[in-house]
């Protein structure tokens, strides 16, 4: 798989919501160069363009999540034409299937990708067994479940509770529930080593919002890391800086470590990692 610390290019939708454009505009400040994603419905781009899978395989799963099947959100689905026009203009061929996957629910490791069980319950035309070799026979590695904790929320994304760090090594996020991060790790078997982070020594008014450290970007070139103050002075932001300049200490090194205040967008449930699409071009 091409992990997040291969990539090379970084895409944001072309929304117009306010707090979207100050983030955008303050990582353009900051030396980030990025790219816009034209004709997209919201700000999720993870969610609904492709996995790659190496350098010329890129699998477009359907975007038709069962939280926005509804009057109220229907309207924000990116048609998958959309997603197709904009990968044609970037040189990308797609390899298209019906399955149901949000990209926020992919964590690509060298050669596996983890998942909640959730894809179950979006897929119920295909037999748990069926739906597991597909998806592997689409992205050409192995398919690792980790439960759906439904006290999380609707989502059912991976990208709130870990991250791969290279290495066979996951970092876990600070949950707030320890027997959920056990289940995970009971699910995932002996093939990782876990980090965690700990933040919760720190400030709780922010306690709700912990996980969201975890949802950072990372590219070859740097880590964008979420600050729940604007200016990252936060006891929260300032014990996240300092367990990932520790973590990375390449990025730390070359300073390509940013911090970007990330609050307003969590407001709308979701975060930095949700809000982007990160590929190898």
């Amino acid at each position: 798989m091409i992990t997040d610390f291969e990539t090379n290019t970084l895409f944001f939708a072309n929304s117009t919501n306010t707090d979207y454009l100050a983030l955008k505009d303050y990582l353009k400040n900051e030396g980030v160069q990025i790219f816009e994603l034209v004709g997209t419905k919201d700000i999720w781009a993870r969610d609904y363009m492709p996995i790659q899978v190496n350098d010329n395989k890129f699998v477009k799963f359907a975007y038709e999540p069962n939280y926005l099947l509804n009057d109220t959100y229907r309207h924000t689905i990116t048609p998958a034409a959309t997603i197709e026009d904009n990968c044609k203009k970037i040189g990308i061929d797609l390899v298209s299937s019906p399955i149901k996957v949000d990209g926020g629910n992919v964590i690509k490791c060298d050669d596996a990708v983890i998942m909640t069980d959730k894809i179950f319950s979006e897929n119920s035309n295909y037999t748990p067994m069926q739906l597991v070799a597909e998806i592997e026979r689409l992205l050409e590695c192995e398919v690792l479940l980790i439960p759906f904790d439904k006290y999380e929320g609707v989502y059912g994304h991976a990208d709130g509770v870990l991250r791969y760090l290279g290495n066979n090594e996951l970092l876990l996020a600070e949950y707030g529930d320890d027997d959920y991060l056990n289940a995970v790790q009971k699910a995932l078997g002996n093939k990782f080593a876990y980090k965690q982070l700990h933040i919760g020594r720190c400030d709780r008014k922010n306690k709700d919002r912990l996980w969201s450290y975890i949802n950072y970007i990372q590219t070859k070139n740097f880590i964008i890391l979420p600050a729940l103050t604007e200016n990252g002075e936060g006891e929260e932001d300032v014990a996240a800086l300092e367990q990932f300049r520790q973590l990375f200490p390449s990025y730390n090194k070359k300073n390509c470590i940013i911090q970007a205040y990330a609050l307003p967008i969590l407001k709308m449930e979701g975060g930095l990692h949700c809000c982007s699409w990160n590929v190898k071009l």
